[in-house]
């Protein structure tokens, strides 16, 4: 759905560089690339996710409440 590379999602880029480095024979540097970007395009998430923690454990604690 999207013509101009720039737009794709970090995945896709990091999907593409995978294939790359598994068609080379000695393509280590690409390969520690692809893992080092892939932990930094996770990382957001789990700051997310340690930061809204207490938010989702209220919300489960008030639903769970019979009045």
């Amino acid at each position: 759905m999207l013509n101009n590379p720039k737009l794709y999602p970090v995945t896709i880029g990091l999907a593409q560089w995978q294939s790359q480095a598994g068609g080379l024979g000695g393509a280590h540097a690409l390969f520690s690339i692809v893992i080092t970007e892939s932990l930094i395009s996770v990382l957001p998430l789990v700051a997310a996710f340690l930061l809204l923690q207490r938010y989702w454990q209220g919300g489960f604690a008030t639903g769970a409440v019979k009045d």
